[in-house]
């Protein structure tokens, strides 16, 4: 495949994903805010909670290859999934609770 080839190909793709309603800020616009910010507000909390779990992860990792011996390895894997299912609960807690913000009705 020619390079013009390639390069007609790849615009195409990316005018056919701009074109799509859903990638537009006039679609945006046009929905209702609460709906919006309720939805926004989970995407923004769960790429948080990504970040962090990541984060503690890589730190994980990072102090397994600093261990020697098997006792003291799965005592950190222990440590590492019982830290891993609290982030998890208390996480889904906290965007629980902030997402009752966006569908309680106001007084």
């Amino acid at each position: 495949m020619s390079d013009t080839n390639k390069d007609d190909s790849t615009q195409a793709t990316r005018s056919m994903w701009v074109s799509y309603p859903l990638f537009s800020a006039d679609f945006l616009r046009s929905v209702p805010g609460a709906p919006t910010q309720f939805y926004f507000g989970l995407y923004r909390g769960t790429l948080d909670l990504a970040a962090r779990r990541l984060q503690a992860q890589a730190e994980y990792v990072k102090k397994l290859s600093a261990i020697d011996q098997p006792g003291d390895a799965l005592a950190a894997h222990n440590a590492f999934a019982r830290e891993t299912i609290e982030s998890w609960f208390e996480e889904g807690r906290r965007l629980f609770n902030e997402s009752q913000a966006f569908v309680t009705p106001s007084k």
